[in-house]
């Protein structure tokens, strides 16, 4: 037969799990296991049996203290935190003047807004320049901070003023930009930047390419159309490049091409959108600027164009370009209202004072614009840019000037 031998000074609660010393702290199981000792029944017990004597222990609560602190550790130690979890967390913008961009921001975190050197800097004209503040916590959790903005800051349809961010949410920060936060591997973060940049970037200038535009624009239009705020579109095309092939060599005419697709993205602003359209055309769109204003920005960068020297071949050589220029929604002249008559305004009477009416709630999403829209626009671009080099090229020309 076996019995349990029990410390004098302790109350034993084996059903429980715990033991309690009489004053002093709640131990762990460790010793109160430790607290017991099996031996052989009775005083003398029978033949060839002895009797064990348990040893005394003394249970320092320091030292105990010590032990729980170190197990906690420990544990620590086996939670992922932002220091030792080996995963990047990066936000995909779905729509927006960032469409297709991903924004990898790592502890401790950044601003999110307009503002130079944010962890995430948004074109989005209407985000506020300080929008939000990504951070990550010491026990692993990434939150995002509403900073005040103007917009407000949404998660999956929400509006916060700070809360915790998962994996597949969608941030949104304005009714045009929205972002999906993905946690991912490192290895599995460069296999998308490496696959985005061979699907959507341009090797030779680093700009967004052909297949980046057709998306890019139909959301451009869609906004212009939506808030009746004019874009422009600027097709630009390297006058003569077939002189610059015969004479210098195919590499010749890929680094002019590069060094003027350099020189349009450097003196546009930031929320315009630069895209390699061809082999010797780039596009520019210009969201909210009207055709005078686009006017003044081509004639600029055409003159900056031609007067410097490119020193792409053996020889340097000046070079020049053509553009067709095409602004959408077309203008239309509203025909002017109709004068009320003077007998209809006496007999009008004095409108009662009301109060104004709320403003609409604002659209959540884009309306949509078909291909055969984004299409229509790209050959109106076209033609432009073929009357401007009939007409013999270093110039632009408006479509609507082709159709007289």
């Amino acid at each position: 037969m076996l019995c349990l031998f029990q410390d004098d000074r302790a109350d034993l609660t084996p059903f429980a799990g715990r033991v309690e010393r009489k004053g002093d702290a709640t131990m762990d199981d460790a010793w109160t296991t430790s607290s017991m000792l099996a031996f052989h029944a009775g005083p003398h017990g029978p033949a060839g049996s002895r009797v064990v004597t348990p040893p005394r222990r003394r249970h320092d609560p320091v030292a105990v203290s010590h032990e729980i602190q170190e197990e906690r550790t420990r544990a620590e130690q086996v939670s992922p935190t932002w220091d030792r979890k080996n995963e990047d967390v990066s936000f995909l913008v779905l729509r927006g003047p960032d469409m297709g961009r991903r924004f990898l921001v790592k502890p401790p975190g950044g601003v999110v807004g307009r503002e130079e050197g944010a962890a995430i800097q948004t074109r989005d004209t209407t985000i506020s320049r300080r929008a939000a503040l990504i951070e990550f916590t010491a026990e692993g959790r990434v939150m995002i901070t509403d900073l005040g903005s103007k917009n407000g800051v949404y998660i999956d349809g929400v509006r916060i003023s700070r809360a915790e961010i998962y994996d597949g949410n969608h941030v949104q920060l304005s009714n045009d930009t929205v972002m999906r936060v993905r946690f991912q591997d490192p290895v599995e973060t460069e296999l998308l930047e490496e696959m985005q940049g061979a699907v959507m970037v341009d090797t030779l200038t680093g700009l967004p390419n052909r297949r980046y535009l057709k998306g890019r624009l139909a959301q451009e239009m869609a906004w212009a159309r939506r808030r009746q705020d004019p874009l422009s579109l600027a097709l630009f095309d390297v006058d003569d490049i077939k002189k610059v092939i015969d004479a210098d060599g195919q590499q010749a005419a890929d680094e002019l091409v590069a060094t003027i697709a350099g020189l349009l993205r450097g003196r546009t602003r930031q929320e315009d959108v630069v895209i390699r359209y061809g082999a010797d055309e780039v596009i520019v769109l210009m969201r909210g600027t009207g055709s005078d204003e686009a006017t003044q920005t081509v004639a600029r960068l055409t003159k900056a164009i031609g007067s410097r020297v490119y020193d792409v071949g053996d020889v340097p050589i000046k070079a020049t370009v053509s553009v067709g220029l095409v602004i959408y929604p077309e203008p239309r002249e509203a025909p002017p209202p109709p004068k009320p008559s003077k007998k209809a305004a006496a007999k009008k009477a004095p409108a009662k004072t009301a109060a104004k009416p709320a403003p609409p709630e604002r659209q959540e999403s884009l309306e949509l614009v078909g291909d055969e829209e984004v299409s229509e626009v790209l050959a109106r671009a076209d033609a432009a840019l073929y009357k401007a080099k009939q007409d013999g090229k270093d110039r632009f020309v408006w479509w609507e000037d082709t159709k007289g």
